[in-house]
């Protein structure tokens, strides 16, 4: 084909490319009419999820002028406790017991405690299956310079980022041991990168906690576990109110107390009740430890007194507070 032929065929050319033209678009056109018209099942659960929250926000008592015994949401939380020795019984893990307590003055939830090996890979895996599910992971263990502190080298692992040495942590190591100080003592000084690290209120810690967005990195020894929780105080402490609880001592077994502790449970929906039996000792001793758990100290107490209430006087032995 010669170029004035080329030329006297451009605008036909042209005019086939426009038919072309036109008909993808008109194809792409009554493609998003017909998505906009039925909608993907994705799309459509996000709506019906959507209408459904709207439907709930819209319904509930605090928009009507009623009064709201419901737990507020809340920030949850978990514990990954790592170490061969928790697991193999060597060391009676006291860690997670003290974590609960400090969460539950601060009104946040530990709904969590994961114990695990040294395994990089096993250690990776339950700290993302924990950062799904929860708002804060707290982990405890594995940050020394053994052979067997692999805390930082999982949590790399699980977040896909590299380890790093931190010029802060390697001078306070060096001021410390002095001539002492070796490759080894220096490997607690890696991190993950990215890390923060808080020295406390008053910078004045002589070791800070690690902290990586939501995941908190705190040292095994329960010492120092409990000194780092405190150091964490201003930076977790939120707006939730703390849980309280009141106890009721019972004489009598769990099998003749679970009518009335049923109908406390059906009665006060937003407190959390709790049986806890145990073998006697003595008279001065009790069978059954009853818990009343909640927020709201009005309706924690108006719990544990309705049921006290209902009992036979025998039954009880005492209360607490």
């Amino acid at each position: 084909m010669t170029g004035a032929q080329i030329r006297d065929d451009l605008p036909a050319v042209a005019c086939r490319e426009a038919n072309h033209l036109g008909v993808w678009r008109r194809r792409v056109a009554r493609f998003f009419a017909s998505t906009r018209a039925r909608p993907s099942r994705r799309l459509r659960r996000r709506a019906v999820a959507r209408a459904r929250e709207e439907r709930t926000k819209d319904n509930s008592p605090s928009n009507h002028g009623g009064s709201v015994h419901s737990t507020p949401m809340t920030r949850t939380a978990a514990a990954l406790i790592i170490g061969d020795e928790v697991l193999s019984g060597k060391v009676h893990d006291t860690n997670s017991h003290d974590l609960a307590r400090y969460l539950r003055a601060l009104g946040i939830e530990l709904s969590r405690i994961i114990t695990v090996p040294d395994r990089v890979e096993v250690i990776a895996a339950e700290l993302n299956a924990l950062r799904a599910k929860v708002d804060l992971v707290f982990t405890s263990g594995g940050i020394g310079p053994t052979h067997d502190d692999v805390t930082i080298d999982a949590i790399a692992l699980a977040l896909g980022r590299e380890t790093v040495r931190h010029p802060a942590l390697e001078r306070s190591l060096r001021e410390h041991l002095e001539e002492r100080c070796t490759d080894d003592h220096l490997r607690m000084a890696m991190i993950v990168d990215g890390t923060e690290l808080d020295f406390g209120p008053e910078g004045a810690a002589p070791w800070p906690v690690l902290i990586l967005g939501s995941i908190f990195i705190l040292p095994g020894i329960p010492q120092l576990f409990r000194a780092q929780l405190e150091l964490l105080r201003p930076r977790v402490s939120g707006s939730e109110r703390a849980f309280v609880v009141e106890s009721a001592f019972c004489a009598a077994d769990e099998g003749r107390l679970k009518p009335f502790i049923d109908a406390v449970v059906s009665a006060f929906e937003d407190v959390a009740v709790g049986s806890y039996p145990r073998f006697r000792d003595g008279d001065d001793g009790y069978n059954v430890r009853i818990t009343f758990d909640g927020r709201d100290p009005a309706r924690v107490r108006e719990a544990r007194e309705r049921f006290v209430a209902s009992l036979p006087a025998a039954w009880l032995l005492s209360t607490e507070p």
